[in-house]
């Protein structure tokens, strides 16, 4: 019952150290510099792994610490959780519920609310995880996809404070707790990695073993007689097999231990202690430590901007995509300056918490409200065939006919704007030979992927073939 971080203090509160912040700010680059420049930094994603352990180590480190002074508190628990998380996706929220208003399909804003819902109830990783793989391309027109490690930690908070309690309460080794809960859930992560790579990378049973490596770092850390030589050996090892885990590329996943060097290197360095010489020097570096405080804001602001950029211009632009990251930059700095900071300091405790409840809940209602109106099609006068085919300048109707209109070869063209822009190609090829008849209007599309209730949008569309 030892492994408490902090023997002497009454208080709850940990002692800052820069060096974390510094770990955060290596995790958040990787992350964003994988999102943006994937081909060039294709291992980046593991900086997710990392800052599982980050978070597993400072939480159990809390919550081990109230639980020994008497200080601990469910309900004080969730209020510190809600107040730190749901400012930032609070503004995250609003701005995307306008900015996709503005700018996207009514089938585009309906999927961005069911998003947005998930992401509100912290189930985003179980949506993806029916829907399709982290990796696939489609997944680039998700907005709120980065949020299924959110999801996970979420998840995981729900149930661990329970079991620590529980543990205490029961004079039960918090050790032995979480090396039997790591060993379960690193079993399950190496099985899923054989039979659903996406449930390995999704399900929040085959991740809890990194957040469980940050705890269990928590009690080993307790009551370590202090070793220059061994916190120097060690910061320079974790940092090493950080650095080792950036350079796996995609393909990695597919092997049960293509966690283990980010995770296991990240518990390395925070136990090296902030007096060792990496950690002193490069962790707690101001500029560093200035990107590991603003870490939570660019995790939320940064994928939403890229994914709109390849929602609207398709394959990303270099130069698009560098420009980005520099506004998801100022957004993060502004969201920590101008409302996280503001809001910890003048406001505390549960009326806070309600509050944000409150507001987080009349974010619901409005996604809610926009995927019960199909993405609200009224919202938006779009062009469509109806006024002119931007790629077959003769067609100024939803029906076109071109091509050779004597030949009883007809080729029918079928769906939204994505297969219009096949019209061209198909005159170019084949009009000289059949005749091609386009009827296409934005937001129509026949697709397994989408309900029934689609066709009766598009209904008027579809008779003109017949």
């Amino acid at each position: 019952m030892s492994c408490i971080l902090l023997s002497g203090e009454a208080s709850i509160k940990l002692q800052y150290r820069a060096d974390i912040d510094g770990l955060r700010a290596i995790a958040i680059l990787s992350v964003v510099f994988y999102h943006a420049f994937r081909p060039i930094f294709p291992g980046g994603y593991v900086g997710v792994d990392i800052f599982f352990v980050i978070s597993g180590f400072l939480i159990s480190s809390i919550l081990m610490e109230s639980l020994r002074n008497n200080k601990f508190s469910f309900i004080g628990f969730y209020v510190r959780r809600i107040n730190r998380l749901f400012p930032a996706l609070i503004l995250v929220f609003l701005a995307l519920i306008v900015a996709g208003w503005l700018e996207l399909f009514h089938q585009e804003y309906e999927s961005l609310s069911k998003y947005i819902l998930a992401g509100i109830f912290f189930v985003s990783n179980f949506v993806l995880w029916e829907e399709t793989g982290y990796f696939d391309m489609a997944s680039e027109s998700k907005p709120l996809l980065h949020f299924w490690s959110l999801a996970i930690e979420e998840q995981f908070y729900i149930l661990w404070p329970l079991l620590l309690w529980l543990a205490w309460k029961k004079r039960f080794s918090f050790l032995f707790l979480i090396g039997a809960l790591a060993f379960l859930s690193f079993g399950y992560h190496i099985k899923l990695t054989y039979t659903d790579l996406n449930g390995a990378f999704y399900s929040p049973f085959s991740r809890s073993w990194e957040l469980l490596l940050g705890a269990a770092l928590a009690c080993l850390n307790s009551d370590k007689a202090p070793s220059k030589a061994m916190d120097e050996l060690k910061s320079i090892a974790g940092l090493g097999l950080i650095l080792l885990g950036f350079i796996y590329n995609e393909q990695g996943m597919n092997d049960w231990w293509w966690l283990l060097p980010p995770t296991v290197g990240t518990a390395l360095a925070i136990s090296a202690g902030p007096k060792a010489f990496l950690n002193r020097h490069l962790l707690s570096n101001r500029y560093i430590v200035g990107i590991g405080l603003i870490s939570y804001p660019l995790y939320l602001w940064h994928w939403p901007l890229l994914s709109f950029a390849h929602i609207g211009l398709g394959e990303p632009i270099l130069h698009i995509q560098a420009s980005l990251v520099i506004v998801s930059f100022f957004l993060a700095a502004g969201t920590y300056l101008f409302v996280e900071k503001p809001l910890r300091k003048k406001y505390t405790g549960n009326n806070k918490a309600i509050a944000l409840v409150a507001s987080m809940l009349v974010i619901a209602g409005i996604a809610l409200s926009i995927k019960l109106l199909d993405g609200v099609p009224q919202r938006l006068s779009l062009p469509t065939l109806t006024q002119t085919n931007p790629f077959i300048p003769e067609c100024q109707n939803q029906r076109c006919e071109y091509g050779n209109l004597d030949s009883k070869k007809t080729i029918v063209l079928i769906g939204d704007s994505s297969a219009s822009h096949y019209g061209k190609a198909l005159r170019d090829t084949l009009g000289k030979n059949f005749k091609i008849v386009s009827v296409t209007e934005n937001g129509c599309m026949i697709s397994k992927s989408y309900p029934a209730k689609q066709s009766k949008d598009c209904e008027s569309t579809y008779e003109q073939v017949s």
